[in-house]
């Protein structure tokens, strides 16, 4: 595909996809955060979904309709996804403890992502626990910072288009594409609104897809050295982590 028509259909039309979701009203799966920076925010249940769309989408249009080859090798990206949107639409849900499932869903989302050099059991553990710390850490920072959490996010996968796009993995940089431009909407979104956010979301993502992807990236690129794809998987939580240790900042609300 042209890049051109590259840009166009497998990064711009998802992304435009996945802030359509985004936007649409939160009530009445909502839940309202609880502490004073994030009192009165209403966490979009579609926020998840919106992401995991925009990613799934570009895919389809450079790769095709995955079927039964979803369940094969870096494809298991798609899987990662769909988990990714459950577990998005639950943290919306009164009831549910947030930080708990946003860590676990993280960790599953990575824990069986095969791809070379992570198809060992140890491998893929370590990797579900950097996931999971990746999108606790995002989680908390955005009790006192919920854009920058996004932004964060955005961040990651914008480092991630560019890194896979240079080693010639042009359908799953133009995903990463998507999510960054869906993400960068979400963050502006969260920043100029004072009862929308997507945080929990971001955190999903950036700790389930974006490791998921820095896993893909160690993988098949062997000209990238291995810790460059594992200090991109931790960059979000290293960008949030001055706010996540923060006092006073609560998990859940």
């Amino acid at each position: 595909m042209p890049p051109d028509q590259l840009l166009l259909f497998a990064v711009l039309m998802p992304a435009c996809a996945g802030i359509v979701l985004l936007m649409l009203p939160s009530s009445p799966w909502a839940r309202i955060g609880g502490d004073a920076r994030d009192a009165g925010r209403r966490h979009a249940w579609l926020s998840g979904v919106a992401l995991a769309t925009a990613l799934c989408m570009s895919l389809v249009v450079t790769d095709g309709w995955p079927w039964a080859s979803a369940w094969s090798s870096w494809k298991l990206i798609y899987v990662s996804a769909a988990v990714i949107a459950v577990a998005g639409a639950a943290v919306s849900v009164r009831g549910v403890p947030r930080t708990e499932t946003i860590a676990l869903a993280a960790a599953a989302a990575v824990l069986w992502y095969r791809v070379p050099e992570a198809r060992d059991i140890p491998v893929r553990i370590v990797a579900a626990a950097v996931a999971a710390a990746v999108a606790w850490c995002v989680w908390r920072g955005a009790r006192s910072a919920p854009a920058l959490s996004c932004a964060a996010a955005a961040v990651q996968a914008c480092v991630l288009a560019g890194l896979l796009g240079s080693c010639g993995s042009s359908k799953v940089a133009a995903a990463a594409a998507a999510v960054a431009v869906t993400l960068g909407a979400g963050a502006v979104a969260t920043r100029a609104s004072r009862t929308f956010s997507c945080a929990a979301a971001a955190a999903l993502v950036c700790g389930g897809c974006g490791v998921a992807l820095a896993l893909y990236g160690r993988g098949y690129h062997d000209s990238v050295q291995q810790w460059v794809w594992w200090a991109v998987a931790a960059l979000p939580a290293a960008l949030c982590m001055p706010w996540a240790l923060k006092r006073g900042s609560r998990a859940d609300a």
